[in-house]
């Protein structure tokens, strides 16, 4: 190897230790909730004039979108990170499932900029990866995802359509098809069509018989859903009885601790359920409780 090769190996190796060193402090920060202070240290790699690795900018920018997503309001920037970071990622090798986060976090930024076009063609890229790999857990994710950027977009078939593929698929797993009849189900309550709630929730019920018993968490959303929904179709004396039942369960379930806080252990449902709605699905309970009491008022 020549003098020169040599040379610029070793500042290659040197700034990549800088690059780690960065890294390392990040972390330390972020552990210590320092964030402001974790986003300077990673910034600084991006806007070094250091040839660090490809891969090193990649991660670092996605790292980045993440701290930037979590802890402030730069949702802007966030985005310009992860569309550097995409860009980069069609010019070397990386692990699949870091190109399906950087993929799913560019989403849920146009998402947040109000852009469900463009988060459909970036999910969309994440699916053919996940089905490269055959990774059915992440392709029900994916799926789920999109389904609800199709639902902001009015796009109400196409969003069905995924949900529907995430039950078909999903045989011998009934977690995800209640997942995704329970968004069906949310995006139907949207729709100009609310009676096609009606009828997933009723599709849902051998699902949820195949269920533990002592899984609470499902029958009782399942139940608040079929609750507003037949308000929604002014069923009201259906949705008082239903808001009975209810409320027998969680008398005596233990599923909600003390301030109606659910048990960690029954929270892991898909992260693309949670803002179908604009509320964690697994935190609102309480809140659709005092939605049927005001339905209940019509009966």
């Amino acid at each position: 190897q020549s003098t020169w090769g040599k040379n610029q190996l070793n500042r290659e190796m040197a700034d990549n230790q800088v690059a780690m060193h960065l890294w390392a402090r990040a972390e330390a920060f972020a552990k210590n909730k320092e964030f402001i202070s974790a986003i300077h240290c990673l910034e600084a790699i991006c806007q070094s004039s250091s040839p660090f690795l490809p891969l090193v900018v990649a991660k670092t920018r996605f790292r980045l979108a993440e701290l930037l997503l979590q802890h402030t309001h730069n949702t802007t920037e966030a985005q310009t990170h992860l569309e550097r970071t995409v860009l980069l990622l069609k010019t070397i090798k990386a692990e699949w499932v870091f190109k399906l986060r950087v993929h799913t976090l560019l989403a849920e930024c146009q998402i947040l900029t109000n852009q469900p076009a463009h988060a459909i063609r970036s999910l969309q890229s994440a699916i053919a990866i996940a089905k490269e790999q055959g990774h059915s857990d992440w392709l029900n994710h994916l799926r789920l995802a999109i389904a609800r950027a199709y639902y902001l977009q009015n796009s109400f078939r196409e969003a069905y359509e995924s949900c529907d593929d995430v039950i078909s698929r999903s045989n011998d797993d009934a977690t995800s098809q209640i997942v995704a009849g329970i968004t069906k189900s949310l995006i139907a309550l949207r729709s100009p069509e609310p009676s096609i709630a009606l009828q997933m929730l009723n599709d849902m019920k051998p699902f949820l018989a195949k269920t533990a018993q002592n899984n609470t968490q499902f029958h009782v959303v399942h139940a608040c859903l079929t609750v507003i929904a037949m308000a929604i179709t002014a069923n009201f004396k259906h949705a008082a009885a239903v808001s009975e039942s209810i409320k027998s369960t969680l008398d005596n379930s233990s599923v909600y601790l003390e301030g109606n806080v659910p048990n960690p252990e029954a929270l892991h449902c898909f992260p693309s359920l949670k803002t179908v709605s604009g509320e964690d699905l697994v935190y609102f309970p309480p809140i659709l409780i005092r939605m049927m009491a005001q339905f209940a008022v019509g009966e």
